[in-house]
């Protein structure tokens, strides 16, 4: 990316080349033809170009004018004319006022742009330029132990031939206590939202120190019009003062009451009021009113500033997570990041992200993409309808001990039309540890996330190419923490969505028992063959099975060869819980099998 809005070109096809016909657009299979700009010179200064990717085709002619076409080339150029992008993870809101001393910047960073002139001071026009800012070559800057006050960090951009950019950031922020009006004032806060947001609305009073309030009395005009009122909760301080309150919301209105005998102080927030967006609002405005208030039984000395909901539309460029101006199979991963909240995504991502058009995100929404990029679709969006889907997953109880490696299968039967899939799987972090998930063969081709935090794993996957067959979905490794001792644990599937099919809520569990806790009369329903503990091993190890009724049971331990090495087991046994142990000592090391049958 370049700061340079007029970017100059070589041309140089050789000898015997008359001049050149030459276009620029943004379509990266265009082509120049005679009746593009023409220039008899190697060299072309473009004119100010707009942000974005764009694309400079050039073809050669001899001296009759007569084209080369096998001399056409297309060169692509990335144009960055707006301003670089400033965030401050320990002072986030220009608005808000901050205790710490110590800030955090960091800067956006472009491939090609990561260098920068910056000037930190009181003034908020200032224009840093290189002699008169300072430089920096990271994306972060630490300004440490700043005094009260209010400041801004002024920035430009340098681009990595040296281009300074021509567009200046300016971020602010106040250290120390916000400054405390004359008179008692009382403010809605404001907002600009997007269709599909959610936010909350402050309802704040900025009490003098010379006043001592114990109580007041407001009331708010709520009438939805464009947004949804979803929830009102009493601000923080009135519960920590200990106050009594009542609110009484009786459609528009808003009646608001609080008294106690600890006075308020300082900004402090009273309500707070949820609102919602609807997916498909139009721009358009809504104020949040204040139509009266009384602190103590003063209605005078009262500033009341109302607040306003503006919902502003994005244009979408659909597919386009990255906002880089392309469509790539990484704008699917970071849908699927999104998904198991390894990533926030911001309004434009979140529109640009939504192919299929169902208001939602979706792992269906990765898969549209990652089929657009590979020519499999034509077009974004792509909400034709034809990506039903249906699959059940099934899983296994087995029993476990202390410090074992436990796999789990993931059962698929029923499964057809599987573009996408997002899911959790939820277990007791005090009884297991999570290890890692093995995908099966059958979904190698999808692109797949996963994050784990206290107890639930998230993961989201998407392909081009639909899965379905019945078999063995994905296996979940997990290792028994050292300390278990309860009767049994369990891991469950839930929240599973095929596609864009609504979210089945619990849909498959394992119970994982110790077999201590298993009591000499209980009686599997099914047969099962549990794994080996502990595995590897050397030279012994146990094997624990289950047979729902009287069988004859033969249980007998192969090579990799698939001869039979040992026998464990040949005869009728009970219905119950059963475990045999084998002795490897006469065996090389290596790979066996256990079958039973």
């Amino acid at each position: 990316w370049y700061l340079n809005p007029e970017p100059t070109f070589i041309l140089d096809a050789g000898e015997n080349i008359y001049g050149y016909y030459y276009a620029v657009d943004q379509d990266s299979s265009g082509m120049a033809d005679p009746t593009s700009n023409l220039t008899l010179e190697n060299m072309v200064t473009l004119n100010p170009m707009d942000e974005g990717t764009w694309y400079f085709h050039g073809l050669p002619v001899d001296n009759d004018f007569t084209s080369i076409d096998s001399l056409a080339l297309t060169f692509q150029f990335n144009m960055r004319t707006s301003a670089v992008g400033i965030t401050s993870p320990t002072h986030p809101d220009n608005e808000e006022y901050y205790d710490n001393s110590n800030i955090l910047f960091n800067l956006e960073e472009l491939p090609g742009i990561d260098d920068y002139y910056y000037i930190f001071d009181q003034d908020s026009s200032t224009v840093p330029t290189d002699t008169s800012g300072s430089y920096l070559s990271s994306n972060s800057l630490i300004l440490p132990n700043i005094p009260e006050g209010t400041y801004w960090l002024h920035v430009v951009a340098v681009d990595n031939v040296g281009f300074i950019g021509q567009n200046i950031s300016h971020y602010q922020i106040n250290i120390g206590s916000q400054p405390l009006p004359d008179e008692i004032t009382l403010y809605a806060t404001s907002a600009e939202i997007f269709p599909g947001d959610t936010f909350t609305i402050g309802i704040i009073a900025a009490i003098p120190e010379s006043e001592d309030i114990t109580s007041f009395n407001i009331s708010l005009n709520l009438c939805p019009s464009i947004v949804e009122f979803t929830g009102i909760t009493i601000g923080q301080t009135i519960n920590d003062l200990e106050w009594i309150s009542e609110i009484n919301q009786d459609s528009c209105a808003v009646l608001f009451g609080a008294a106690g005998s600890n006075s308020l102080e300082g900004q402090v927030t009273l309500l707070e009021i949820d609102i919602a967006v609807p997916w498909d609002a139009e721009a358009d405005t809504q104020i949040v009113a204040i139509t009266s208030a009384m602190f103590n039984e003063d209605t005078t000395q009262i500033t009341i500033q109302n607040g306003i909901i503006e919902i502003i539309l994005i244009s979408p460029d659909y597919g386009d997570v990255s906002l880089n101006g392309n469509v790539t199979a990484y704008d699917a991963s970071l849908i699927l990041q999104y998904l198991v909240e390894l990533i926030d995504l911001e309004p434009q991502q979140s529109i640009n992200a939504d192919v299929t058009l169902d208001n939602t995100i979706s792992g269906l929404d990765a898969s549209i993409i990652l089929q657009y990029s590979v020519d499999l679709i034509d077009e974004l969006p792509y909400g034709d309808g034809m990506f039903f889907a249906s699959g059940n997953i099934s899983m296994d109880d087995q029993f476990i001990v202390a410090g074992q490696t436990i796999e789990i299968p993931l059962h698929l039967s029923d499964g057809s039309n599987i573009f996408s899939f997002e899911g959790n799987i939820s277990f007791d972090p005090d009884h297991l540890t999570y290890d890692e998930i093995i995908w099966s063969q059958l979904v190698d081709h999808f692109v797949i996330e996963v994050n784990q935090e206290n107890g639930e794993i998230m993961a989201a996957g998407a392909g081009t190419i639909p899965d379905g067959e019945e078999g063995e979905f994905a296996t979940l490794l997990f290792t028994v923490n050292n300390n278990f001792d309860a009767d049994a644990t369990t891991v469950t599937v839930q929240n599973l969505r095929w596609n864009e099919e609504p979210v089945m809520m619990d849909v498959a569990s394992a119970t994982l028992s110790s077999p201590l806790a298993i009591d000499k009369f209980d009686i599997p329903i099914k047969y099962s063959l549990s794994q080996a503990y502990p595995n590897p091993f050397n030279p012994v190890t146990t094997l624990s099975f289950a047979i729902p009724v009287d069988s004859e049971v033969f249980l007998s331990v192969y090579n990799l060869q698939g001869r039979e090495v040992a026998a464990l087991i040949d005869g009728k046994l009970d219905a119950g819980y059963h475990s045999v142990i084998w002795n490897a000592d006469n065996h090389a090391s290596g790979m066996y099998f256990v079958k039973m049958q």
